[in-house]
């Protein structure tokens, strides 16, 4: 029994641990069956972009870029999804890929339009077939070229043509196979398109022994043959032969057109798979380490696929998260089975020729390859708008700019005419003009903001976070007819956290208006010598404090410093046994003598000590300077000293000049 009841409290205890404070500050429908997200945990500085895939819409087809179309190479995710959008193809989504070499070579698998461009790694991938359905796990290659006298085994693609074996050259690897000539290749031309897990019919369209490096035009193969497999095709192919091509990558779908890999894997069946993930692939090294992230999934029933990026490596404003942690998201997000991606500088989301997240390197980096989401809708006639963000939380007095797009029937952007577009919102909410400002005129309160064009209406959340109370600092302070006094403001919201308010939200008033008076953003300008309360409101919650105006002339002693029982003495790295304050009746000033400090280190010289002498002493007016007089020992310690005494008499007066 007692094993049972701590089995149920772990498992309550990581349950709870990965529940976080997801705030959607964006949905926007960006093509047929296509949804972007922006996410934020504000008590974890995670910046999210999410897209979700429909992948059983039929406008939709899931694609993999290699960067210049070429086996090496490196280009910005944003180049290759533009690149590959046209008519009929318009890349709406898309991500980084695979992590690669510093020459741009992926570090697994990928298949392009049904080619292969490199043999599997012992590493997960993600794969497409021809229905849209989604795969992910580890695959081995598998193949042959078949003859109808027998088959002979392809040992790889794209791959070093090592002592006796047979490599297909596809046009993803370059102009030629750069091969030497000890071997025999053929050209082959596919009647059918290229495909994983099927079979390719291919023709023979010539053979060359004995010369290599063979050309291979764009779209056609070579299958290239060394020592032992030489006699295979001199005795089974000749120029017009048609061919049977099988490439299998498995396990995985019959019918792959497209595959891109990643590692490792990091949700499995719904379950945070990070850690095991990590442990059967080996990496990456910066797993359990906060940084940007890009990754991918798809849900329990492979119907819905996810993009993910998380911002990062920007100092208290993107932290990053670890692989267990994007694995939290995704789950929440509807992911069953997740794959990291590249991530850190590599990290790039854009949707529709836009980059959504914020690159850590300052700028977009070149890379490998990238997935890609791709719409095949046609261009259809006005169909609906969008108001962005449609999601806000702000405080009293706080503006917001909401943006509207237009989309067609089919989730293709459309031009709008500006001249029949306009806004509109409850007045009790705020205001709101013809350009789609917003600006916040309750405490607290919820709404809409809505955008009009033609017969269609879209709406934006409005959720104003109510100020329950406010702090004026100093409660008490002296200023003169000069010297202008500024307050400290602190709003407190419903959730007890601290809000910075501009000064110009509240309304001030100076309770007597003869002794100063306040401006609109909080100023206080004395006028003759008095007290007076100044009152900052926000609605109808207010706090006060005490204005003292005072014209001090000539000088003032403060204090004499000859009674150390009326100084706190206080420090660092000293020896408290060995130091004390005393009176020095030889040498002083003013008084009966002078306070007397006799110090000793505890720690070596090396490492800073510092004294400090306080007491409260009111100051009349605003002085232009405070002096002391005093004499060291002949160390370095006088002007730490001044400081410490200075600052312990002057914490009363406010914007004055030492």
């Amino acid at each position: 029994m007692k094993k049972f009841v701590i089995f149920l409290v772990l498992i309550a205890v990581q349950w709870t641990f990965a529940q976080y404070d997801y705030q959607v500050k964006n949905t926007v429908t960006v093509g047929p069956g296509m949804v972007y997200k922006h996410v934020t945990v504000p008590g974890k500085l995670w910046n999210i972009n999410i897209l979700e895939i429909d992948l059983t819409n039929p406008f939709i087809k899931i694609e993999t870029v290699k960067a210049k179309n070429s086996y090496i190479g490196r280009e910005p995710t944003s180049v290759m999804a533009k690149r590959r959008s046209y008519e009929g193809h318009r890349v709406v989504g898309a991500i980084n890929g695979d992590f690669f070499s510093s020459e741009g070579v992926p570090i697994n698998v990928q298949v392009v339009q049904g080619q292969i461009l490199r043999n599997p790694a012992n590493l997960s991938t993600i794969g497409f077939n021809l229905l849209n359905h989604p795969s992910l796990g580890i695959v081995s290659l598998k193949g042959a070229v078949i003859t109808k006298n027998g088959a002979k085994q392809i040992d790889g693609v794209n791959s070093v043509r090592n002592t006796d074996q047979t490599v297909l050259y596809n046009s993803l690897f370059g102009e030629t196979t750069n091969t030497n000539q000890w071997g025999i290749e053929l050209l082959v031309k596919p009647i059918n398109p290229w495909i994983v897990n099927d079979t390719v019919k291919v023709v023979v369209e010539a053979i060359e022994k004995d010369v290599g490096n063979m050309s291979i035009p764009e779209n056609y193969a070579v299958i290239s043959a060394h020592g032992e497999s030489i006699p295979f095709f001199e005795n089974n192919t000749s120029t017009g032969d048609t061919l049977s091509l099988v490439l299998q990558l498995t396990p995985s779908l019959p019918g792959l057109t497209e595959m891109m890999g990643g590692f490792p894997q990091i949700v499995f069946n719904g379950k945070n798979y990070a850690s095991q993930g990590f442990n059967n692939e080996g990496g990456p090294s910066h797993a359990f380490q906060v940084h940007p992230r890009t990754s991918v999934g798809f849900s329990q029933d492979s119907t819905k696929l996810y993009f993910f990026t998380v911002d990062g490596r920007k100092s208290g404003v993107f932290k990053g998260m670890t692989l267990p942690e994007l694995a939290d998201v995704m789950i929440h997000f509807g992911v069953a089975q997740g794959l990291n991606l590249d991530g850190g500088g590599s990290t790039t989301f854009v949707i529709r020729n836009e980059i959504k997240n914020h690159p850590s390197d300052g700028s977009e980096r070149a890379v490998a390859n990238a997935l890609l989401a791709i719409s095949s809708a046609p261009k259809g006639e006005f169909g609906y708008i969008q108001i962005e963000p449609d999601n806000i939380s702000l405080y009293y007095n706080n503006t917001q700019q909401f943006t509207v797009g237009g989309w067609d029937e089919y989730y293709n952007p459309y031009t709008l005419q500006q001249n029949q577009l306009y806004f509109s919102v409850d007045s009790s909410l705020g205001t709101v003009d013809a350009k789609g400002l917003f600006r916040a005129k309750a405490n607290g309160g919820s709404g809409y903001v809505y955008a009009h064009y033609l017969n269609t209406v879209d709406s934006a959340y409005v959720f104003i976070k109510p100020v329950l109370s406010i702090d004026l600092q100093p409660k008490y302070a002296v200023t003169d007819t000069i010297t202008p006094l500024e307050f400290i403001v602190n709003a407190i919201d419903e959730d007890g956290q601290v809000v910075h308010l501009s000064p110009g939200v509240y309304s001030w008033r100076a309770v007597n208006p003869m002794i100063g008076e306040v401006d609109e953003y909080g100023k206080f300008y004395g006028k003759i010598e008095g007290e007076t309360q100044v009152i900052a409101s926000l609605g109808d919650i207010s706090d006060t404090v005490t204005v003292r105006v005072e014209i001090g002339v000539d000088e003032t002693l403060l204090d004499s410093l000859d009674a150390p029982e009326d100084w706190k003495l206080s420090g660092e790295n000293f020896d408290s046994l060995s130091t004390n304050l005393s009176i020095d009746t030889e040498h002083f000033t003013f008084g009966r003598g002078a306070l007397r400090l006799d110090y000793a280190y505890t720690y070596s010289s090396s490492q800073p000590t510092n004294f400090y002498l306080v007491k409260k002493i009111p100051i009349y007016g605003v002085p232009s300077k405070i002096s002391i007089d005093f004499k060291s020992d002949g160390q370095n310690i006088s002007s730490t000293l001044l400081s410490a005494i200075i600052t312990a008499n002057f914490t009363k007066a406010i914007n004055a000049a030492i």
